[in-house]
């Protein structure tokens, strides 16, 4: 398979920069301890880590090979500097702004053995926009805008939609092609309230390529079926909760609303995809594929790959994002742009040192051609085409 050489297109990712703070308990000697109130816990360790759809698709584009500029915003406190750093760590070019008035935005991970894990989260500076925040010369100088995680922002949801619609519409002015991602929005918070039908209504029509998760979904568009999943299903493991008709119904209705591809995460299950037809996709400006016959009006199903050992399963929902941008910004086949992602987001679950463990996209498309072993999970009606990894309905 020749994969076609030409000039890298530039993306910008914008949206949630999270310092992450990690406890690192010692399996042994933590097990028994009290995390509760009057214990102490003795660690191996404090990591930090970047997080948020900045820190983690951004950086991950970046591992892959694309050229990216990262853009957020940090707090005048101490994490600021912090935070910085590992930017710089990562290699990429960014500009993080700095209000003064605000905090930098955090979360405390916390996982002991034998438990579950929670995350204490601190809303900051990163998760406050206007809708002119981000620089019009960055958006001019890039091909692609990439932004994430609106469901964790009340400015985003406060005002229904106007400013989300707005980010994108500017973008669509200056010619760039555009995608968006999201994060799950809780359950009784107010941006779980918020009417996220009328929010996309408004501002899908503005979004060439969508990639919220499944659970995600269910939870901004069928609120009380997602109530009575979690009910019936607890843990809310992929192999309880999937309905790949409900995927097609919604995937559905958020074509209907505008948006021009439809990249529904499903964890250990793959992706579904579903794209509009060929006018829709001639709306994608820079990001427009060279040939849009292997695009338009598609409905496949991506597998996930196998991996034998998961060492961790944070940030592989943003590198399957991150490869799947990459095939688009090097103008790969459909084909080829899933293998990419589910490549990526496979390599992100083996590494050992988070998305500085992630391969060049080359790497990934070499050990695709040597064949990659697909994730064992129950599909029915759905049969392996000819094209890569990509099934179709029977």
């Amino acid at each position: 398979m020749i994969m076609k050489e030409q000039q890298q297109k530039k993306a910008l990712v914008a949206g949630t920069l999270v310092l992450d703070i990690i406890p690192i308990f010692d399996k042994e000697s933590s097990a028994n301890e009290r995390v509760t109130s009057g214990g102490t816990v003795y660690l191996n360790g404090i990591q930090t880590a970047l997080g948020g759809v900045v820190g983690n698709t951004g950086a991950a584009l970046h591992q892959l090979g694309a050229e990216v500029c990262l853009f957020s915003r940090i707090g005048g406190d101490a994490f600021s500097e912090l935070t910085e750093s590992r930017l710089k760590q990562t290699g990429c070019r960014y500009v993080v702004p700095i209000v003064e008035e605000m905090n930098t935005s955090s979360s405390l991970i916390i996982a002991p053995p034998g438990g579950d894990r929670m995350i204490l989260h601190n809303r900051g500076a990163s998760q406050r926009y206007a809708a002119e925040d981000i620089p019009e010369e960055l958006l001019a100088e890039n091909d692609l805008l990439h932004f994430g995680y609106p469901t964790g922002m009340s400015c985003m949801y406060a005002d229904q939609g106007e400013t989300l619609s707005a980010i994108f519409a500017r973008a669509k002015r200056l010619g760039l092609g555009t995608s968006m991602d999201t994060s799950f929005p809780g359950v009784d918070t107010p941006s779980a309230m918020a009417d996220w039908r009328g929010i996309l209504k408004k501002t899908l029509p503005f979004v060439d390529v969508f990639l919220p998760s499944y659970e995600e979904l269910v939870m901004l568009l069928h609120r009380d079926r997602y109530l009575f999943m979690r009910e019936q299903f607890p843990e809310m493991r992929m192999r309880d909760i999937l309905d790949d008709a409900l995927a097609v119904e919604m995937a559905d209705e958020l074509l209907g609303m505008g948006a021009g591809m439809i990249v529904i995460k499903c964890g250990i299950a793959g992706a579904y995809f579903k794209s509009a037809d060929r006018a829709r996709l001639t709306q994608m400006g820079k990001l427009m594929p060279d040939d849009l016959s292997g695009w338009a009006d598609r409905e496949v199903w991506i597998p996930s790959l196998y991996v034998e050992h998961v060492y961790s399963t944070n940030g592989a929902g943003d590198t399957f994002v991150a490869g799947f941008l990459q095939g688009l910004l090097l103008d790969r086949t459909l084909a080829q742009t899933a293998g990419l992602a589910a490549g990526s987001a496979a390599s992100r679950l083996e590494s050992t040192s988070g998305s500085a463990g992630i391969p060049r996209c080359s790497e990934i498309e070499k050990r695709l051609q040597k064949g990659w072993a697909e994730e064992t999970f129950p599909l029915n009606g759905w049969q392996d085409t000819q094209e890569g990894i990509l099934k179709q309905r029977i």
